[in-house]
C-alpha cells in the first residue's frame, strides 16, 4: 500500500514485499520517523 500526502509518502508492506522491492535501499538517505505503533497503542 502506498499513501502519498504530497509532503510525505508512506509505504506499508509485509516482509516479503519489502525484500522484493528494496525500498530500504532506495530511501537509505532519508530520515526515519518512529511512529511508536506498538501493539495496543491505538488511540480511538
Amino acid at each position: 500500500m502506498l499513501l502519498d500526502y504530497g509532503h510525505m509518502v508512506v509505504h506499508i508492506q509485509n516482509e516479503e514485499q519489502r525484500s522484493l522491492y528494496g525500498l530500504d535501499r532506495l530511501y537509505a538517505d532519508v530520515p526515519v520517523v518512529d511512529l511508536d505503533l506498538a501493539p495496543g497503542s491505538e488511540q480511538v
